[in-house]
């Protein structure tokens, strides 16, 4: 009987203790926390506040199989989602729009502790390996070993129209769907400008088959620009004129 009342203090005293943690646990953005734990979902601890995150590619047992700056949940190392933003709407609940970024309303956070601004690819800041002992930024840029983003040290950041220097993996322009071409911030193929953002271009896209100078012509999905045409790319095939999985994979 003593050992029964005994066990029943412990399954007592367990459940109070899980109803607590249970409690106690941050549940959304912006909530405190002190380790990713307490963050649930698709979020991690970062600067003590629970932020969105994403999954890498990574599969991690421990915390040590992830990199810096990521963390091992769910048997996959995760990084912390960077959200572009054109207003606040577009932003999570708790979060506001910032230099085309959504951050968190409870943190007055720069993604450059400099001061400066991040490179920018396709609208998304250009993350870097702050562990790596050789520089990972292109020319002009730094990473910046607070935030793991690559950071301007002469504060470039191009708008549509600004004068740039072409470089074949990196480009000045902040817009997404924009690039450096002729020495001037332009909308890709297959985008147009309206006002400071690059659109679709209805009339300029192609359909599978059809012929193509670039892949950003081609409109559908898991589709690219192969030989001049509009094809499916590999693992793919055209089914009724979508492309679905289903073609030969690579080895």
């Amino acid at each position: 009987l003593q050992n029964s009342a005994s066990m029943n203090t412990i399954l007592v005293a367990s459940l109070f203790l899980n109803i607590h943690l249970f409690i106690t646990r941050a549940t959304e953005i912006g909530d405190h926390c002190n380790k990713s734990e307490q963050c649930h979902g698709q979020m991690m601890c970062a600067e003590q506040f629970c932020t969105p995150a994403e999954p890498t590619d990574t599969v991690c047992g421990q915390q040590r199989d992830c990199k810096a700056n990521q963390i091992c949940k769910y048997g996959v190392c995760w990084k912390a989602a960077v959200i572009s933003c054109h207003s606040n709407k577009e932003c999570p609940n708790k979060m506001h729009c910032k230099n085309r970024i959504c951050v968190l309303d409870s943190v007055n956070e720069s993604y450059c502790s400099g001061g400066g601004n991040p490179l920018y690819h396709n609208g998304f800041p250009v993350q870097c390996d702050v562990t790596a002992a050789y520089k990972t930024c292109p020319r002009g840029y730094s990473c910046d070993k607070q935030t793991g983003l690559c950071c301007a040290e002469n504060q470039y950041e191009k708008e549509l129209g600004d004068s740039c220097i072409p470089n074949a993996q990196y480009n000045q322009c902040r817009p997404m769907y924009s690039a450096c071409i002729d020495y001037r911030c332009q909308c890709v193929a297959g985008y147009e400008q309206l006002e400071k953002r690059c659109v679709i271009n209805t009339s300029y896209r192609k359909r599978l088959g059809e012929p193509c100078l670039s892949s950003s012509e081609c409109e559908n999905a898991y589709s690219h620009c192969k030989n001049g045409v509009c094809t499916c790319r590999p693992q793919f095939i055209n089914h009724r004129g979508l492309c679905e999985p289903g073609g030969t994979k690579l080895v």
